[in-house]
C-alpha cells in the first residue's frame, strides 16, 4: 500500500480580515491540492469568527478543513472543522471534549517527546512541528540530535505538519522525511494571485518527489 500523498497545510497571516483575505483563499483553495487551513486569531473575537465565517463556504466548496488556531471554543462556536492546540495531554482532551470524536483535533508539539507520544496514543490527529527545532534523544555518550519530522514518521502512522514556513526548496526533503503536511512559505498571501501560483508550484514540486 502506498503512503498518503503528501499535501498543503495553509496558515492565515496574522492580520487576516473578513473583507479581503476570503478572495486570496478562495483562490489558493480551487488552484490545486490543499488540505487546510488554519486560521490565526486576529485578536478581537468577533473580528476572528467573522474570519472563519467568511471562509467556510470555500472551504466547504473545495474540501478544505477549516481550523482555529489555539482556540477551541471558537472553534465550536464558528462551526470550524477543528483547532489546532498547544500542549500536553490536559489541553488535548479539553478540546476532544469540546468539539467531539467528528471534528479534527490537532496538537503543535511543545518539544516533548513524550508529550507528542502521549498526544498521538490519546488520539490526536496530527502533531505539528517547528522542523527548523531538532529533537534530544539519549544523554551522555549516546545524546543526538534528530530532526523531529523523520523521527515521528519512523515511529507513527499519525501524521506530522512541518508547521513553520516551509521554502519551496526544502519541500522535497520533507516529502522524503514522511511529512504528512507542508507550510508554505507566508508571503502567498499578499494577493490572491500569489495564493493560487504558490498553491500550484508547491503540489507540483510534491507531484515532482513522489
Amino acid at each position: 500500500m502506498s503512503e498518503p500523498r503528501c499535501r498543503l497545510f495553509l496558515v492565515s497571516p496574522p492580520n487576516a480580515d473578513a473583507e479581503d483575505f476570503p478572495a486570496c483563499f478562495e483562490q489558493a483553495a480551487k488552484a490545486a491540492d490543499v488540505a487546510s487551513l488554519l486560521v490565526r486569531p486576529t485578536g478581537d473575537h468577533d473580528d476572528t469568527v467573522d474570519v472563519i465565517s467568511a471562509v467556510l463556504a470555500a472551504g466547504y466548496e473545495y474540501n478544505v478543513a477549516i481550523l482555529v488556531d489555539g482556540d477551541a471554543d471558537i472553534a465550536a462556536e464558528s462551526g470550524a472543522d477543528g483547532v489546532q492546540v498547544t500542549g500536553d495531554i490536559t489541553q488535548y482532551e479539553r478540546a476532544r471534549t469540546l468539539l467531539g470524536s467528528d471534528r479534527i483535533v490537532g496538537m503543535f508539539s511543545n518539544g516533548s517527546r513524550h508529550a507528542a507520544m502521549e498526544l498521538a496514543e490519546a488520539g490526536a490527529d496530527y502533531i505539528a512541528f517547528d522542523q527548523g527545532h531538532t529533537l534530544t534523544i539519549g544523554n551522555g555518550d549516546t545524546k543526538e540530535q534528530i530532526d523531529p519530522i523523520s523521527w515521528w514518521s519512523s515511529l507513527f502512522e499519525i501524521p506530522s505538519v512541518a508547521f513553520a514556513p516551509t521554502e519551496i526548496g526544502e519541500v522535497e526533503a520533507l516529502v522524503r522525511a514522511g511529512c504528512g503536511f507542508i507550510r508554505p512559505d507566508d508571503a502567498m498571501w499578499s494577493s490572491p494571485d500569489r495564493a493560487a501560483d504558490t498553491v500550484k508550484r508547491y503540489n507540483a514540486r510534491i507531484e515532482e518527489v513522489v
